[in-house]
């Protein structure tokens, strides 16, 4: 059997010039390293299993829960709410929930900005209208701000 191609093959080239995207600030500041807390946080705790807490930060609680159990099977995920909004033993929240799982080698990132209901002792360390950054590294969040 033999094949042919019938029609002369042809390339179409383009040029196109791209405005690079930023990442956010040039230099986000740093301004804490949150370590996994000894203890997990108790079984149940919003209905989730295998819950890391990596504590409080000024009225924020910062969790991971197990691999899979809220994202892709492989992701890695984290949660940050107001600490004044659950309970341990609960499974519910009665507030806000802002979460981000990990995919490929991008970590989970939650963003968000410290608006008027912010739990008090955020908004006496950052101003409202601040921005934080609260990135998943292993057995540690890193915290920054755009200020």
């Amino acid at each position: 059997m033999a094949f042919g191609i019938g029609a002369a093959a042809t390339s179409i080239w383009a040029v196109t010039a791209f405005a690079p995207i930023t990442r956010g600030p040039a230099i986000p500041h740093h301004v804490a390293v949150l370590s996994e807390a000894p203890d997990p946080a108790p079984s149940g705790t919003l209905g989730l299993s295998g819950l890391r807490s990596f504590g409080d930060f000024y009225g924020l609680s910062i969790l991971s829960p197990s691999p899979g159990t809220i994202g892709p099977r492989s992701s890695r995920c984290l949660i940050v709410m107001k600490t004044a909004d659950y309970q341990d033993s609960a499974s519910d929240v009665r507030g806000p929930v802002n979460f981000s799982c990990s995919a490929g080698r991008f970590p989970a990132t939650v963003v968000m900005s410290v608006e008027a209901d912010a739990p008090t002792e955020l908004r006496a360390i950052f101003r409202t209208g601040t921005a934080l950054q609260f990135v998943l590294d292993g057995s540690r969040v890193g915290v920054f701000t755009d200020r």
